[in-house]
């Protein structure tokens, strides 16, 4: 069976963030669902809660080199730790790994 989890190992592609208009929605106050796993799993993300203001409807914020460093099982209030991870995403002549994120404002399109 694949899970939620199995879909995080996308090399060589923008990954997408959308959720809130406040970078890393609730990583710092309890959430546990998609932006929010995405900033546990990175940690190095969790910088731009500090570095980056609410976004508009018309903006969005890239993300290039945020290392993915455990694993993780289950989703919402059944988020558990998965285990350490090693990732295996291409990397630059320094050292960063070159996955980028695209973070943009799930807005209601209704």
């Amino acid at each position: 069976m694949v899970g939620f989890e199995d879909v995080e190992y996308g090399h060589d592609c923008l990954h997408a963030d959308f959720a809130n208009m406040f970078i890393g929605g609730g990583i710092l106050c309890g959430g546990n669902v998609q932006e929010e796993i995405r900033f546990a799993i990175c940690p190095e993300l969790i910088t731009s809660c500090l570095l980056c203001p609410c976004m508009t409807s018309h903006e969005a914020i890239q993300i290039i080199g945020a290392e993915q460093f455990s694993a993780y099982t289950g989703y919402g209030g059944r988020l558990k730790y998965g285990g350490s991870f090693v990732d295996a995403s291409t990397r630059d002549h320094d050292g960063t790994v070159l996955n980028g994120i695209a973070a943009i404002d799930a807005l209601d399109g209704r």
